[in-house]
């Protein structure tokens, strides 16, 4: 029993591994680093999430690690990695470092520029970013579902502004970032809410709120009409709402 439960055990394991941005793009191209879209969907990230990842890397900042799994490809010699968790990310850092795209106006410092763009010592820091990388071997699709199951059985359930400002890509969002960073002195000062509070964006959501009282009145609803608020926001809309009444 002791040697099945020891053998069941060792079918799957995980090991933390840093890669270089210079590697990522180099297995890309040779096929050996892949997304895997059973697990996750086709890239839908929008250019303000893409330029936000990029700005981070950029300036140093650390991003969430991605999860990956491992198999050797035995005719060509190679150990393959599927990605499992990151798949936007990788997409938009190879993109990055293809031109496809340039960083707009959510970067402050690199604001219209491509990577062919960037002075020679930020495309070094670029590509000599090291990115921390969950690796699962010899993990089935039954062993990874289980794995984030686990990781998601006691991880904090997130609340009504954390969902929206991980599902939200959108003007509004970013806007309401803004304000609480804009705002922060006041918060801290007359002690409106707690480090503890902030950091689950207790904060995001009264200037959400207040947003959307300036645009819509007085409403009943709370966070039901604050999500809905986010949802029926187009970025024209806000933009022409912003420069009339916010």
């Amino acid at each position: 029993m002791a040697n099945m439960i020891e053998k069941e055990f060792l079918v799957a394991s995980s090991k933390p591994i840093t890669w270089l941005i210079s590697d990522i793009l180099d297995w890309f191209k040779s096929k050996e680093l892949i997304v895997n879209e059973s697990f996750q969907r086709h890239s839908v990230w929008s250019p303000q999430a893409k330029t936000l990842l990029i700005d981070s890397i950029l300036c140093e900042l650390p991003i969430p690690k991605i999860f990956i799994r491992t198999k050797i490809d035995v005719k060509r010699q190679k150990t393959i990695k599927r990605i499992v968790d990151g798949q936007q990310r990788i997409r938009s850092i190879v993109e990055f470092a293809n031109d496809e795209f340039a960083l707009n106006n959510k970067s402050d410092y690199f604001e219209g520029l491509k990577y062919s763009n960037l002075p020679e010592d930020k495309q070094e820091a670029f590509l000599g970013y090291t990115i921390t990388a969950e690796q699962l071997l010899n993990a089935t699709d039954d062993d990874v579902i289980d794995i984030f199951a686990r990781l998601n059985s006691y991880t904090v359930a997130l609340n009504a502004a954390e969902k929206r400002h991980a599902a939200y890509q959108t003007e509004l969002k970013f806007f309401v970032r803004r304000m609480s960073v804009k705002y922060r002195w006041f918060i801290e000062k007359y002690l409106v809410f707690t480090i503890k509070q902030r950091f689950r964006m207790v904060d995001d959501e009264f200037f959400a709120e207040l947003v959307n009282l300036s645009i819509n009145g007085i409403q009943d609803g709370g966070a039901a009409k604050v999500n809905q608020f986010y949802k029926d926001t187009s970025d024209d809309f806000f933009n022409e709402v912003k420069q009339k009444k916010v």
